[in-house]
């Protein structure tokens, strides 16, 4: 592990989140947002190219789930979540198949 230079940015990574105050929190996101865009930032941009298509919610959200689990593979932090939700997607489409398909429309 890296030594901690005394910096606030490095002293943040060296910590668990929840371990940093909220002064210490917000000036840790904001560095990092500084250098990349967030995950809203980058989700809105995807779903404003998905918006121009004919997906509905459920082919997105099954795509979703979906692509977690394959993400899991590089990622092994997301395995037990992706299993989670990929479990919940199939029981949905599967068991209550006419209330999902019932509820899903076109991205707007």
């Amino acid at each position: 592990m890296a030594e901690a230079s005394g910096t606030p940015e490095s002293d943040s990574r060296a910590r668990s989140p929840e371990e940093l105050s909220d002064a210490e929190l917000k000036a840790h996101v904001a560095s990092v947002d500084a250098k990349c865009k967030s995950p809203e930032q980058r989700a809105l941009e995807v779903y404003e190219y998905l918006k121009k298509s004919e997906f509905t919610t459920w082919d997105v959200l099954c795509f979703c789930v979906n692509w977690l689990g394959i993400m899991s593979i590089m990622w092994p932090w997301l395995e037990e979540p992706a299993k989670a939700f990929n479990g919940l997607v199939y029981r949905a489409h599967y068991f209550f198949n006419d209330k999902v398909l019932g509820e899903e429309s076109k991205l707007k």
